[in-house]
């Protein structure tokens, strides 16, 4: 609240005002470790403070908006060759893997997400594994992506948080069309050990994550 006093002549008019802060301006930090929050033995993933406030986790999707695009990242996976949408319980209807951006490292659960976003004109995918992937199949970890899966490399184990790990590519850029709402192939993160496999052509004891 404000008050000025103002003298016309002989009169005093008084000027009763409120003052209105203008909004906090919401900072980002490009540091990945700043983009993982602890709750209790949770390592959460702040997907908006990942893509810099363009982005949020829609229970099995990503949505994601930044300029003329707006798009949704799907997700899904395979658990020892069966495919899944977010989740996959066994036959004893316990979970085995998860992906999520609430990640707990140890539980016995393989827990990750793979977050998308434009970084100086580039499209840069974050890869996020709990210890749980670590623990199950140590350096065996690749990634595959590209419009057929074409592009290949090992998951480098950056621990940035107490049993989370991270890693990132640069995503083939010409996989997608009409203005990004046309996606082909995508991301995949876990034991797979050869490039140029599609999805529905893994078979075996192959466990991964999708982002497409």
């Amino acid at each position: 609240m404000c008050r000025a006093d103002l003298r016309v002549g002989q009169t005093q008019i008084v000027v009763v005002g409120i003052l209105i802060k203008s909004p906090k301006k919401i900072t980002y930090s490009k540091n990945p470790q700043d983009w993982v929050k602890t709750k209790i033995n949770q390592r959460i993933i702040d997907v908006e403070q990942a893509t810099e406030g363009r982005g949020y986790f829609n229970t099995n999707n990503q949505q994601y908006k930044f300029l003329s695009i707006n798009t949704a990242f799907g997700y899904d996976g395979i658990y020892k060759g069966a495919l899944f949408k977010n989740q996959y319980f066994d036959n004893s209807d316990i979970l085995r893997i998860e992906i999520t951006p609430n990640l707990i490292p140890n539980d016995g659960i393989l827990q990750g997400i793979i977050v998308e976003k434009f970084e100086d004109e580039k499209l840069i995918a974050h890869i996020f594994l709990d210890e749980d992937w670590k623990k199950q199949f140590g350096d065996t970890i690749n990634i595959a992506w590209g419009s057929e899966y074409q592009n290949f490399k090992k998951f480098e184990l950056k621990q940035i948080s107490t049993g989370v790990y991270m890693d990132e590519i640069e995503d083939d850029i010409e996989r997608f069309s009409e203005d990004f709402n046309i996606h082909q192939g995508g991301i995949m993160v876990g034991n797979i050990q050869t490039p140029g496999v599609y999805m529905v052509q893994i078979e075996g004891d192959i466990t991964v994550i999708a982002l497409h």
